[in-house]
């Protein structure tokens, strides 16, 4: 069985930084948008207790909130200290609009979660799980879950081709990104595919899975806002990852390959994704370790 591990180095891995941060905020409507259909579907109760893993800056958790209501708890969880800084600020201070007293945020590993076993009734995880070992995501995910809890997640379809991914490998694979010792795979990530994940699922735990694959496009007006949108969505490892001194060749060689992407919208991307929905088995129905 093949297994699921990021091809280079994880977009995680790099320390992203507030200007990228507030970018993305501004700039994330398309995983918003499919975080919502995630979450309408899962239909989490009022008085739940969810936690939102890869949070980014609250666009979609203070949603979860408001869908919970007063008598819930939403907790949102990013790797990203940029992006907590900014949720936070946003929705954690009682002098602004936009508080909610029943959301709150915490920069943490999805791999090691800081809660107690059995602790939510919920968990998602939109548009975040292809950066993640997905085992070991999975294990701890469980871990956290009440038996009988709920699972949903929204990741990109590895049986698709996606053309920033071919892109990134093409450029990064020619004769000058060699010769700067810059490896091929230099930010680049398997998606999962569905087969394995939903036997990753029954092997962690989990059962009653439910995937729905959806098709769509992603539309900027230039390469340069694509590619501005790209890496800000992969914590600036997908071009800023670059040496500086190719940084501008690089940019040049890019926009160059999403060019030839142009329709009558802009430059447009087919992205296929999947929506997981699953459960956590039953506390006498769960493996052994």
């Amino acid at each position: 069985m093949a297994q699921h591990t990021p091809i280079g180095d994880r977009p995680s891995s790099h320390p992203e930084n507030e200007k990228s941060a507030r970018f993305y905020k501004g700039d994330c409507q398309d995983q918003v948008n499919m975080g919502r259909v995630l979450v309408k579907k899962r239909n989490i109760p009022k008085g739940a207790r969810v936690l939102d893993i890869g949070c980014g800056p609250g666009n979609l958790t203070v949603e979860i909130a408001d869908g919970v209501g007063p008598s819930g708890s939403v907790v949102g969880v990013d790797l990203s200290e940029a992006r907590i800084n900014i949720a936070r600020k946003t929705f954690t201070n009682p002098a602004l609009d936009t508080f909610r007293p029943n959301l709150s945020f915490l920069a943490g590993d999805a791999h090691n979660l800081e809660f107690p076993d059995n602790h939510f009734d919920f968990v998602v995880a939109n548009a975040v799980i292809h950066f993640l070992d997905l085992r070991k995501s999975l294990v701890e995910i469980n871990r956290v879950l009440k038996p009988g809890g709920g699972f949903a997640a929204c990741t990109a379809a590895g049986e698709y081709l996606f053309a920033p991914i071919e892109i990134k490998k093409e450029v990064q694979s020619r004769e000058q990104y060699r010769a700067a010792h810059i490896d091929p795979n230099l930010g680049v990530f398997a998606f999962p595919k569905q087969s394995h994940f939903e036997d990753v699922l029954v092997e962690t735990g989990y059962h009653s899975t439910e995937i729905d694959v959806i098709h769509g496009i992603i539309v900027r007006e230039d390469p340069k806002a694509m590619i501005n949108f790209l890496d800000a969505s992969w914590s600036e490892t997908y071009i800023r990852c670059i040496p500086e001194k190719l940084q501008a060749t690089a940019w040049d060689d890019f926009e160059k390959e999403f060019e030839k992407l142009r329709t009558e919208r802009g430059i447009e991307i087919d992205l296929a994704w999947m929506n997981v929905y699953t459960t956590k088995a039953p506390a006498d129905n769960h493996p052994s370790d």
